[in-house]
């Protein structure tokens, strides 16, 4: 969605409530979302129960970022555990 309404309804409950707690999470917000891949688009993947692990590709200014992102099944829905993003040259 873009905005931190968004980013916490995406994410895991544990990680919803440490973002959430921490007052300097909110001002560092625009620069965490500035440094986010854009137009990301999912390579692969595979699923385990409710974990699942996806493999994802992005721009980061002018390089091609590769991302692992970790999922878990909260609620009946998808939420993003963690990511880790690696940029190479174009």
């Amino acid at each position: 969605a873009g905005d931190m309404k968004g980013f916490l309804a995406g994410v895991t409950a544990e990680r919803s409530k440490e973002a959430s707690s921490d007052p300097d999470f909110k001002k560092l917000f625009p620069l965490l979302k500035a440094m986010q891949p854009t137009g990301v688009k999912i390579t692969g993947g595979a699923v385990d129960g409710n974990n699942a692990t996806l493999l994802a590709t992005g721009k980061d200014d002018n390089n091609i970022s590769n991302g692992t992102i970790t999922m878990v099944k909260e609620g009946g829905a998808w939420k993003v555990e963690k990511e880790s993003w690696k940029s190479r040259s174009e």
